[in-house]
């Protein structure tokens, strides 16, 4: 599949609002890469900068469109996915600055058929030259679960 034709919106199931990437960058079975930028309007912004600790959000979303382009590609449903926690969350910085555009990378570690992931991930900033730094600002991993049938989780069923 061309990622060139789809929007994150496409491949997330989250309100507009609450959609906080905004391209898709590259993606295969792989990894996912999606670039955004902080501005104004953006979610947990507070005194020209959003705190690193939202780059979890961030991370957990690039999950969500990585699952998601798949879902897209084999002509199946999107599906909701639940974000279980994360494991060595290390930041370089305290936060995000007003116009900093950042990349955010997926790469899945783990998957087993019952739903349950590892995926590792990494904020990257922009580079004036290349686009997307090589170092990243932000590492951690993410452990994540797509239940079958997100109704019957959520309502307590096996």
């Amino acid at each position: 599949m061309n990622i060139a034709e789809l929007t994150v919106e496409d491949v997330i199931p989250h309100s507009r609002k609450m959609v906080f990437l905004e391209t898709l960058e590259s993606a295969d079975e792989s990894h996912l890469l999606a670039s955004m930028s902080i501005r104004e309007d953006t979610y947990f912004i507070n005194e020209q900068s959003v705190p690193a600790w939202v780059g979890i959000e961030y991370m957990a979303q690039a999950i969500a469109a990585y699952a998601g382009v798949l879902a897209k590609s084999a002509g199946e449903p999107i599906k909701v996915g639940l974000l279980l926690g994360t494991r060595r969350y290390t930041s370089k910085v305290s936060s995000f600055a007003l116009g900093q555009k950042l990349y955010v990378r997926a790469e899945p570690l783990h998957n087993e058929d019952s739903g349950l992931g590892v995926f590792e991930c990494a904020i990257y900033p922009s580079n004036e030259t290349s686009g997307c730094a090589e170092e990243p600002w932000v590492v951690a991993n993410l452990n994540v679960y797509q239940p079958h049938d997100v109704d019957a989780f959520l309502a307590g069923e096996r």
